[in-house]
């Protein structure tokens, strides 16, 4: 059922020169009258394995105590290192950090794990668009 949130979804395009993407709608059985609409479509070549979502960001955000701290799921990057990800809340901003956490693989990682990165995307899902 519909959400008041976004469902992202990853689909490898695997292109090596110019190509088009097709969406396609599909209703139940019998015509349609009406249409459908996209919105925020994005193309990335950057995958993302990780989706920490939280919903009702807003409301979250605005009921928060000054300092309160919110945390992810811990994830397992690639190569086994496992992480998780931290938001603190302030009054004007916030600030998210990134935690390397004891796993199932430590002792066959390279530790310390130089020269890895992590790149972190923040997507507003408010559905009114002069609000995000």
């Amino acid at each position: 059922p519909p959400g008041n949130y976004w469902k992202l979804h990853h689909a490898p395009l695997n292109a090596n020169k110019t190509f088009q993407v097709v969406f396609e709608a599909r209703k139940g059985a019998g015509n349609s009258s009406g249409g459908f609409s996209l919105d925020d479509i994005n193309i990335s070549e950057t995958e993302c394995p990780h989706i920490w979502q939280i919903r009702d960001f807003e409301k979250v955000l605005n009921n928060a105590k000054f300092g309160t701290w919110m945390y992810s799921p811990l994830y397992y990057s690639s190569e086994g290192y496992r992480f998780q990800a931290g938001l603190i809340v302030f009054q004007n901003y916030l600030s998210i950090y990134v935690r390397l956490v004891s796993g199932e693989y430590d002792d066959q990682l390279q530790w310390p794990c130089p020269w890895r990165q992590i790149t972190f995307q923040m997507l507003d899902q408010n559905p009114h668009i002069q609000k995000r």
